[in-house]
């Protein structure tokens, strides 16, 4: 059974409390890259969820998917891989989509960027810094920036590229 024919957000972390945040978090930011787009927002708590489900959404449904790096029992680098790679996107991921790699662990960032990512955001960054940084990477995206990593200090602290 696939889903309904429409945008997705899709949010993949084994934490309850952080993808409901972010869920909300990306709700209240408005981003430019949801702007005038009824979505759907789905949260995948496992692995073994995403794998399952990655194959019932429509083709090119999903525009923004923000990926735990650490999830309970295994990691998702052999469904991230598969997702987007120098020779192939996935079939539910949007054209245009944004890729996300999410992780406490700020020394993962570059495997993300090696498996065609768009950036990487730590999670020490507060749930609505997180928002904002989703903003960042995909303005970057579109100014030409390519590969994004957002930690602490944020970087538009410095900078105005976004409102």
């Amino acid at each position: 059974m696939q889903l309904t024919n429409q945008p997705y957000v899709v949010i993949v972390d084994d934490q309850p409390a952080a993808a409901l945040g972010l869920q909300a978090a990306i709700a209240d930011q408005r981003l430019s890259l949801l702007r005038n787009l009824s979505y759907g927002c789905d949260r995948v708590s496992s692995v073994g969820d995403l794998e399952r489900q990655l194959d019932l959404y429509p083709a090119q449904s999903i525009r923004l998917m923000v990926v735990d790096y650490a999830m309970v029992g295994r990691t998702p680098l052999h469904i991230i891989y598969r997702l987007r790679t120098n020779r192939t996107l996935h079939p539910a991921l949007h054209p245009e989509a944004l890729l996300i790699g999410w992780s406490a662990y700020e020394d993962v960032d570059s495997l993300f960027r090696s498996v065609g990512f768009d950036g990487f955001i730590s999670k020490h960054l507060a749930q609505n810094e997180v928002a904002q940084a989703i903003e960042w990477i995909y303005q970057q995206r579109l100014h030409g920036a390519g590969w994004t990593c957002v930690g602490l200090p944020v970087p538009w602290a410095t900078n105005q590229l976004i409102a």
